[in-house]
C-alpha cells in the first residue's frame, strides 16, 4: 500500500507544475501588447510568442508522452520542470524578440514533458474509486492558473515590466523542482530502452502539427488560397497518413493504436477533442464583445468572464467525487448539456445585453466545465493500461492543444465570412454581432458532436478497484 500523506506529497508536485504552466500562459496574454511596443514590432509578431508556444506543445505532446513511458515518469517530471524554469529565465532575459520566441519554444519542451507526465503520476498512485476526485482537484487547480494570470500579468507588467512575467516562474520553478525531486523519490518504475522510441514517427507527427497549425492559425488573415496556405494544408493529411502508416508498421511505435480500440478512450479523447473546438471560439470572441459592444472596460470584462474559472474552481473536486461514484458518463454528458445551453443562451443576445442576462450563460458554461473535465478526463486516463499511461497523458493534451487551434482558426474564418466588412467590433458592431452569432453556431455543433461522443462509451461506475501501477514507496523517516 502506499502511505496517504506520500500521495498527496505527489499531488502537490504535480499541482504547483501545472499551477506554473497555466499561470504562464494567461499571463503572457495580457502582456502582448506591452512586449510589443517594447521590441517595436507589429502584434501580429508579437503573438507569436503565445503562438510559438502552443503550436510547439500540441507538436511535441504525443511524442513526450512515448518519450517519458520509456524513461521514467518520475525523472520526466522533474527534468520538465526544470526545463521550462530555464525557458522562463531566457524569455524575461532575450535582448530580441526573436530569442524571446526561441525561449518560448524551450518552454513548451519542458511543457509537454510535463503536461504528459503530471496526470499519469497521479494515477500512479491514486486508487481506481478516487480517480474522478484527484482529477477534479487538478481542475481547481488549473482554473486558479488561470484566473489568477490575467490580473497579475497586469499588475506586473504596469509596475515592473513585461519581463518579471516571466521571472515570476523563477522561484516557483525551482521550489517545485526541489518538491518533485523529494516527492517522488523512491519510485519504482519499468523503463524501456531510449534506443527504441519511434524517431520517424515523432517526426512525422510533429510536421503534421506543425503544418496544420501554421496553415489553420494563418489561413483566416492571410486568405485561404494562399499558395503556401493551400500547400500547409495539403501536405497535412500526407504526414498524418505516413505517421499511421509508421505506427502501423514499426516494431515499437510511438502510439499504440490499440488504446483506440478500447470504446472508452477514443470516446472520451474525441469528446475532449470536440468540446475544446467547441468551446475556445466563446472566450476568443467575448471580450470583444463585452468591449467593444456592450461598453465594458477591460476590468469590467475581466471580473465578468472571472465567473466561469471561478466556479469551475469550486465545483470541479466535488464534481470528481460525483463521477467516481455514479461513473464518468453521465457527468460528462450533463456538463456538455450545460455548455451547449449557454451557447444558445448566448445567440439570443445582440447590441443590447444586461449583466444578469451574461451571468445565465457564464453560470451554465462553468457548471458544465466542472461536470464535464474531471469525468471525462478519470475516463480518458483510466481506461489506458498502466504501461502507457504516459502516453494517455499526451494524447488528452494534445487534444485539449489541436481543439484550441481548430476552434479559434476555423470560428475566425466562419465569423468573418458572415460578417462580411470585417470584425472590427468597434467599426460595426452589428456585423461583429453577426459574425460573432455564426461563431456560436459552429461551438454548438461542435458541443453537440461531443455529446454524442461522449455517450457512446459505456459507464464505469462500477469498474473493479486496483492499486496503482508504479507504486511510490512510503519512507519511515
Amino acid at each position: 500500500m502506499i502511505d496517504h500523506r506520500r500521495r498527496w506529497h505527489v499531488f502537490a508536485a504535480v499541482a504547483l507544475g501545472t499551477f506554473m504552466a497555466t499561470l504562464d500562459s494567461s499571463i503572457v496574454n495580457v502582456s502582448l501588447p506591452t512586449i510589443s511596443r517594447d521590441f517595436g514590432i507589429d502584434l501580429s509578431i508579437a503573438q507569436w510568442v503565445v503562438l510559438a508556444y502552443l503550436i510547439a506543445v500540441a507538436a511535441l505532446l504525443l511524442p513526450a508522452g512515448s518519450f517519458v513511458d520509456l524513461i521514467g515518469r518520475a525523472r520526466s517530471y522533474v527534468a520538465g520542470l526544470a526545463l521550462f524554469t530555464v525557458g522562463s529565465l531566457a524569455c524575461g532575459v532575450a535582448p530580441t524578440e526573436g530569442l524571446l520566441i526561441a525561449a518560448r519554444a524551450v518552454q513548451a519542451v519542458g511543457a509537454a514533458l510535463t503536461m504528459a507526465t503530471g496526470a499519469a503520476l497521479l494515477l500512479d498512485v491514486w486508487p481506481t474509486g478516487r480517480r474522478g476526485q484527484v482529477m477534479g482537484l487538478m481542475g481547481m487547480v488549473v482554473s486558479v492558473g488561470l484566473m489568477a494570470g490575467p490580473p497579475l500579468g497586469g499588475l506586473i507588467s504596469g509596475t515592473l515590466g513585461w519581463r518579471w512575467v516571466f521571472y515570476v516562474n523563477l522561484p516557483i520553478g525551482v521550489l517545485g523542482v526541489a518538491w518533485a525531486a523529494l516527492a517522488l523519490r523512491g519510485t519504482r518504475e519499468p523503463r524501456g530502452v531510449l534506443a527504441g522510441f519511434d524517431w520517424p514517427g515523432a517526426l512525422s507527427l510533429g510536421l503534421f502539427m506543425v503544418a496544420l497549425c501554421l496553415g489553420l492559425t494563418f489561413g483566416p488573415k492571410q486568405g485561404w488560397g494562399e499558395p503556401w496556405i493551400v500547400a500547409l494544408l495539403g501536405v497535412s493529411p500526407l504526414l498524418l497518413a505516413a505517421f499511421l502508416w509508421r505506427q502501423r508498421t514499426a516494431r515499437q511505435p510511438m502510439l499504440r493504436l490499440g488504446l483506440f480500440r478500447d470504446p472508452t478512450f477514443s470516446s472520451a479523447s474525441a469528446a475532449s477533442l470536440l468540446s475544446f473546438t467547441g468551446q475556445f471560439p466563446i472566450f476568443l470572441f467575448l471580450p470583444f464583445y463585452l468591449q467593444s459592444v456592450l461598453g465594458y472596460s477591460e476590468t469590467h470584462t475581466g471580473l465578468t468572464i472571472f465567473v466561469v474559472p471561478l466556479l469551475t474552481a469550486v465545483l470541479s473536486p466535488g464534481c470528481g467525487h460525483m463521477s467516481d461514484r455514479w461513473g464518468t458518463l453521465w457527468p460528462s454528458v450533463v456538463g456538455l448539456l450545460l455548455r451547449g445551453a449557454s451557447c444558445g443562451v448566448f445567440l439570443t443576445f445582440g447590441l443590447h445585453a444586461t449583466r444578469l442576462q451574461l451571468l445565465v450563460p457564464l453560470v451554465l458554461m462553468g457548471l458544465g466545465n466542472a461536470a464535464f473535465g474531471p469525468a471525462n478526463q478519470s475516463a480518458l486516463m483510466g481506461s489506458a493500461p498502466a504501461e502507457n499511461r504516459g502516453l494517455a497523458s499526451g494524447i488528452a493534451s494534445a487534444m485539449r492543444s489541436l481543439g484550441m487551434v481548430i476552434g479559434a482558426a476555423a470560428a475566425t474564418a466562419i465569423a468573418v465570412a458572415r460578417a462580411g466588412a470585417g470584425l472590427d467590433a468597434a467599426a460595426d458592431p452589428s456585423a461583429f454581432v453577426a459574425g460573432f452569432h455564426a461563431s456560436l453556431i459552429f461551438s454548438l455543433l461542435c458541443t453537440g458532436a461531443a455529446i454524442v461522443a461522449a455517450g457512446l462509451r459505456p459507464n464505469d461506475a462500477r469498474r473493479p478497484p486496483e492499486e496503482p501501477a508504479f507504486p511510490i514507496l512510503a519512507d519511515s523517516d
